[in-house]
């Protein structure tokens, strides 16, 4: 017996494909790598919006997944000790995958530039993947696989913005739109589809809303299909919810305590989101990204707003294909995707510019992205994805024998000619200089700019100056008192109280619903508060008190429903495998009594 026909057909599958597609993915690995390599520099954070605070939130998700919460629920360092719902109300997948890699490396400066690098690479292979399939050519997905990666926004995004979580956004758009695209040229959605969109709501959520409303278009010719098409359509669209669960239950149950429910606390109106429109000119002008102040005058983003050459080229592209009749050669599923791409992208800059009409008919749940030019992100996405499917056309026009070598040409001179920057340091800033900075000079902002996950009952601005919370107090000044507050573990602490008179103490932890109290006998008593602080009435005398967390419900049935919709998402392929082989049983059996019949007769 030869040693192939002994491996299983999955791993000579597997080998085969590797084969194929792993030098691409390899080249494309090391030019995304180069094209980033200030990421490879971990003696210094990254000066950007985010600043910080990316680098802190990795060790509290580490401390929380440390400690046994996973999904991670606090941050107990946050607000001078006061603690945070952060991760509550947070996507979850970036910064949960920076506290891992945190754990592994020990170093949040390295662990933050590694998932910032490691999502460029994964998005270079992601469009890869999808290229192929729409192009059905390896060099020509190399090519789109750089374009993919060097369009402005996206190192826009990384090094000016500090935006972890979308710029893990990247890494799913095409895995999205990849199954569209095998669902149009197929009968079922694939089965990782629902992971893959799962893990882009996990990315950023409001930035999914807008790509889902994108994805519309494409996946019409699914209707034409019937309804067991449509059927498994939903389904997976329902597989992806479920997976999301974890997040989107929760922070959908438990946002109405925090001040992230308010619109106008996070400038979430249509005339806030319009003040942050993209004015034409930006559109085409490469102006460099500022350290600090307006990019352009009469905005105060600091960014450059440029679409990029991929973009501009599109449009001289699409009226050659258009007007050459090279449209009617393409295969009826690329040109289809093609258009569509052409005429989202079209979608998303009108949007850009003009934000207004279409938030005044979108939900207001649409204003929550604040700045429009979010989407220049998707724009990038869809131009390229227009400008890929395009080139097997164009690409005929040159000797096939010279198209490998002019690819590869291509691939290294985008990376030199479109290499992201400026970058920006907070030199010889470490990760001990960001925990006292997160610790004690943060004021009540809980790692976020606008403070949106304090609670309704604490003023923000007001909270800023104004508010107690880094010891135990007592409410009224004429009762004397000893108080002593301890941590007695991660998730616990004790208030021992002996005062002259019954009052209320108030304790140094900001009041969110999973906060839990028992006295010293053990039994659970109400915790209230006091202008967002909470408080402990105690009876004179001395007197033991435990403030404990515990897990809300929510977060338990998001798990459970997550834990469903993962089970039946991996039954999937086996389900299918099954109905091919009883057809393909069923169908042999009708060939052999086809052929006893007629032996017969």
């Amino acid at each position: 017996m030869t040693q192939s026909s002994s491996t299983p057909p999955l791993l000579r599958r597997a080998g085969l494909w590797l084969r194929a597609h792993g030098p691409f993915l390899l080249t494309l690995a090391v030019l995304a790598v180069f094209a980033y390599a200030p990421l490879l520099r971990s003696d210094s954070t990254l000066r950007t919006h985010e600043d910080w605070r990316p680098y802190a939130r990795a060790t509290e998700y580490w401390s929380e997944f440390a400690h046994g919460y996973i999904p991670a629920l606090h941050f107990p360092r946050a607000n001078f000790g006061g603690g945070s719902p952060f991760p509550l109300f947070y996507p979850p997948l970036s910064p949960s995958l920076n506290g891992v890699l945190y754990g592994i490396i020990g170093d949040a400066i390295r662990a933050v530039h590694l998932s910032l690098l490691m999502s460029v690479v994964l998005s270079a292979w992601t469009f890869y993947l999808l290229a192929h399939d729409l192009t059905r050519r390896r060099w020509l997905a190399l090519v789109g696989g750089i374009l993919y990666i060097t369009f402005p926004y996206r190192g826009t995004d990384i090094f000016l913005r500090g935006a972890v979580a979308e710029s893990w956004i990247f890494a799913w758009y095409p895995m999205v739109l990849w199954g569209v695209l095998r669902s149009l040229r197929g009968r079922h959605v694939p089965a990782w589809w629902p992971i893959a969109t799962a893990a882009l709501v996990l990315s950023h959520t409001i930035t999914t809303l807008y790509f889902a409303l994108l994805m519309i278009p494409f996946a019409l010719p699914i209707l034409r299909r019937g309804w067991v098409a449509i059927g498994s359509a939903v389904g997976m669209i329902v597989l992806a919810g479920g997976l999301s669960s974890v997040y989107l239950l929760p922070a959908t149950l438990l946002l109405p305590q925090v001040h992230a429910s308010d619109p106008q606390v996070l400038h979430a109106t249509i005339d806030k989101v319009t003040e942050h429109r993209i004015h034409l000119p930006q559109f085409f002008i490469p102006t460099p990204n500022q350290e600090a102040g307006a990019s352009v005058p009469g905005t105060e983003d600091g960014i450059s707003f440029f679409l990029g050459y991929t973009i501009l080229a599109l449009v001289p592209l699409l009226a050659w294909w258009l007007g050459s009749g090279a449209v009617r050669r393409a295969e009826s599923v690329r040109r289809w995707v093609v258009l569509m791409a052409c005429l989202t992208t079209l979608l998303t800059c009108v949007y850009m510019w003009q934000p207004s009409p279409f938030l005044a008919v979108l939900p207001q749940q649409f204003c929550f992205i604040q700045f429009p030019w979010r989407l220049l992100g998707a724009a990038g996405f869809l131009s390229t994805v227009a400008t890929v499917g395009m080139l097997p056309e164009l690409m005929r026009l040159l000797p096939r024998q010279a198209t490998p070598l002019l690819c590869e040409i291509l691939s290294v001179s985008l990376v030199f000619l479109l290499k992201p920057g400026p970058v920006w340091w907070n030199e010889g800033q470490r990760e001990a200089e960001v925990i006292d900075i997160y610790t004690t000079k943060d004021r009540l902002l809980g790692t976020t700019v606008t403070a949106e996950y304090l609670p309704r009952s604490m003023k923000v601005r007001a909270a800023w100056s104004g508010a107690r919370i880094h010891e135990p107090y007592i409410l009224d000044e004429e009762v004397t008192s000893r108080l002593q507050w301890d941590r007695i573990r991660y998730d616990a602490y004790r208030l021992v109280a002996d005062v002259s008179a019954p009052t209320v103490v108030v304790v140094p932890l900001i009041d969110y619903s999973y906060w839990s109290g028992l006295d010293s006998g053990g039994t659970p008593f109400p915790l209230e508060q006091s202008e967002g602080v909470l408080t402990v009435p105690v009876p004179r005398g001395r007197s033991e008190w435990t403030i404990y967390r515990r897990v809300p419900g929510a977060v338990r049935n998001g798990l459970i429903v997550s834990a469903i919709s993962l089970v039946a998402t991996l039954y999937i392929p086996v389900l299918r495998r099954r109905k091919r082989r009883a057809r393909s049983l069923a169908l042999r059996e009708r060939q052999a009594g086809g052929v006893d019949h007629e032996q017969l007769v």
